[in-house]
């Protein structure tokens, strides 16, 4: 057997390799993204499994496979070596401070003014140029995964997170979705390349400068009830007469939708509603495209001035609906069609009233008559 292959010049101290003998059916874990790439991050590792029983966890990242770096391995070739055993796999660990960190504690009480004022002034002011509500969160030694996932990748004006695991780290400083990192330990997101951002958001602390996704107090319903002035437009010629314009207001919070494209385009389409979402309150459906926001046609918007837009309240958002025609008026012509039949059998019960007459004579049936025609005419003259 290989003798454990020993960090590199450069690398982590704590880097290790592990190996999965022929014993072993499955690894048990889980990880984001595929080769080539610089590294493969452990999302999941299964309670009980070989992964567990060597110590991986969620955060971890592999950075070669077999003795191949993950950044030179080919998607099909990385299959098979992790079908193959033996298997070898050489760990970055997630960065945990082991708990000697006490000893600071102890010494601690003298001195603990001092860091106090350290932390306040960590959190730095709001900037002038963003949301006012900007704030500054740490993670701190000792945290695992942050807990978030994000789109878009530096450099870029922003990232927005678009999931926060429950009761991770993120979620206890109160990150939510369509918040926004624009600051990654002071470095503005747009001077940022990919590799720097995943070797800051490894490292520990780690201080993310965030815009958040506005959520106004209930306070301002007045523009709610000036909402009907943002009715939706005439169609304008050649354009669907079904297209129509639909407001999120000051106090919506993510609109709750996905959409397909990048402007500047003639339309986005939208590919997905959240249920429960303010999109799948106004009606939005997936098929409908976006063909305006806030007045500007998609062809004369970029990405960052489109995700600005979007992120502001009030936001107008003219509508192109997907086509469906309404149901056939065949339908209704099937229950017409029943009340002439059933009118059929309540003509039936007349001749019964005429059956008697053929057991008498015919000058009975005359007298008859005419004592009925007597008797109708006295009828006559009473009801007179």
């Amino acid at each position: 057997a290989a003798a454990p292959k020993a960090p590199a010049p450069g690398e982590d101290p704590n880097c290790r390799e592990v190996v999965a003998g022929p014993e072993v059916v499955q690894l048990g874990l889980k990880f984001n993204g595929k080769p080539p790439c610089t590294e493969l991050e452990i999302t999941n590792v299964t309670p009980g499994s070989w992964a567990a029983s060597v110590n991986l966890q969620a955060g971890d990242f592999i950075i070669e496979v077999n003795g191949e770096d993950t950044e030179q391995l080919q998607e099909d070739r990385f299959k098979q070596h992790m079908k193959g055993r033996p298997l070898r796999l050489y760990i970055d660990p997630v960065d945990e401070v082991p708990p000697p960190a006490p000893v600071a504690k102890a010494a601690a009480p003298p001195p603990a003014p001092a860091p106090a004022p350290a932390k306040a002034a960590a959190a730095p002011p709001p900037r002038t140029d963003v949301d006012p509500n900007c704030r500054e969160v740490v993670a701190a030694e000792g945290v695992a995964a942050l807990g978030l996932k994000f789109d878009g990748t530096p450099p870029c004006s922003e990232l927005e997170i678009t999931s926060v695991a429950p009761g991770s780290w993120g979620a206890s400083v109160n990150l939510q979705v369509g918040d926004f990192i624009v600051e990654v330990n002071g470095q503005d997101v747009q001077t940022l390349t990919e590799e720097t951002l995943k070797t800051m958001l490894k490292a520990r602390p780690v201080r993310l400068y965030i815009d958040p996704v506005d959520e106004e107090p209930p306070v301002p319903a007045a523009p709610k009830a000036v909402a009907p002035k943002a009715q939706s437009p005439t169609p304008k010629p050649g354009e669907d007469p079904n297209c129509r314009e639909v407001v999120a207001p000051v106090g919506t919070g993510p609109l709750g939708m996905k959409f397909s494209g990048t402007p500047p385009c003639g339309e986005l389409e939208i590919t997905g509603v959240t249920e429960g979402s303010w999109a799948a309150s106004q009606g939005l459906q997936v098929g409908d495209f976006i063909i305006e926001v806030n007045g500007v046609s998609m062809q004369e918007l970029t990405p960052d001035t489109m995700k600005g837009m979007l992120k502001d309240r009030p936001v107008r958002l003219y509508i192109d609906p997907v086509d469906e025609p309404p149901p056939s008026a065949a339908a209704p012509a099937a229950p017409a069609a029943a009340p002439a039949k059933a009118s059929q059998p309540a003509s039936a019960p007349a001749p019964p009233p005429a059956a008697p007459p053929p057991s008498q004579p015919k000058d009975n049936n005359n007298n008859t008559n005419n004592n009925n025609n007597n008797n109708n005419n006295n009828n006559n003259n009473n009801n007179n």
